[in-house]
């Protein structure tokens, strides 16, 4: 039987490499979707996610997974967005997933249909991914789940503390993997991962990796919230005359620095679709599949000595010998 995107995730012990991809637009966009997909198979990729829009039928996102499917063969995690979905509707969604094959599953609150809106839905519908994920759990779906969580906090919350209890409660429901929104500060994602450990989160956590092409690209970044980009990398950005090199350039280094922090199990790539960026991370990805699985294990024990009580039996085994769930 064919892995599943979680399954592959979790026994790539910390060197997990996936990618994002959203349905295409038009014929153009579909050809470089193809493109993408190529090298996406011939590298290290171990599984790809299919997003969606509030602007397009979700249909457009079952089809491109389909296609994701049939062109690379590799695993796949699709995209489910839940807020204003009343319960019937949203597990009808989920049933027509899991009719077609598939069982790898994100929940999402999904976004307003304009940036600036304030995202609002009607009584009796979902308003958090949270509440779709218990009621998934509840009836007992066949399904494993990914959530999406905000190192620095979700761009609409007031209060960061609340926002990560939020979260704790989130995984408590029943969730299987953690992909982080874009950071850009390896220092950061050390400390968020930390505090999950502290608080019992034991699944496992991927970072979100989206590299900056120009200075205007960090400045929309920021405008998303709570998510901040070094002093450093924004003027490096300004002043380079090939900008979309040093972003990539970045990126790529904060792949590297992140193999060592433990708890995390990978990089998850969102919106690259260019052939030659994918394969400078699948050169970053094929060096770290080489190095031997004994140093791997040292990060861990390091970690059990850092972190203590903090870390689950259960999941100190599985990431230590690379097989199994973590629970």
């Amino acid at each position: 039987m064919e892995k599943s995107f979680i399954e592959t995730v979790v026994e790539a012990g910390s060197s997990a490499f996936t990618c994002e991809v959203y349905p295409p637009r038009d014929e153009a966009e579909r050809q470089r979707l193809l493109f993408a997909l190529k090298a996406m198979r011939e590298g290290p990729c171990r599984g790809i996610s299919v997003t969606c829009s509030a602007k397009r039928a979700y249909i457009e996102t079952l089809e491109t997974a389909r296609l994701v499917r049939a062109e690379t063969g590799l695993s796949v995690l699709v995209h489910v967005p839940c807020g204003g979905l009343s319960k019937a509707d949203f597990l009808d969604r989920v049933v027509k997933l899991t009719d077609a094959g598939f069982s790898d599953l994100l929940i999402v609150r999904g976004d307003p249909v304009e940036r600036n809106q304030r995202f609002e839905v009607p009584a009796g519908t979902y308003q958090y991914a949270a509440q779709a994920i218990a009621s998934l759990r509840l009836v007992d779906f066949p399904v494993r789940l990914a959530a999406a969580c905000h190192p620095e906090g979700h761009g609409e919350t007031e209060d960061v503390d609340v926002d990560f209890q939020h979260l704790v409660d989130k995984v408590s429901f029943g969730v299987d993997l953690l992909i982080g929104q874009m950071a850009y500060d390896a220092s950061l994602l050390e400390r968020f991962v930390s505090r999950l450990r502290r608080a019992g989160v034991s699944v496992p956590f991927m970072a979100g990796i989206l590299p900056l092409a120009s200075f205007k690209a960090a400045n929309g970044v920021r405008n998303l919230g709570r998510i901040s980009v070094p002093e450093s990398l924004a003027h490096d950005l300004e002043s380079a005359s090939d900008a979309r090199s040093v972003g990539l350039g970045h990126a790529l280094e904060l792949s590297r620095g992140l193999k060592s922090v433990f708890g995390i199990v990978g990089v998850h790539l969102f919106r690259t679709m260019d052939p030659g960026s994918l394969r400078a991370f699948g050169q970053v990805f094929e060096r770290l599949d080489s190095w031997p699985r004994v140093l791997a294990r040292g990060f861990l024990l390091t970690g059990l000595l850092r972190y203590g009580s903090s870390i689950r039996w259960e999941y100190l085994i599985g990431r230590i010998w690379g097989a199994g769930r973590c629970v």
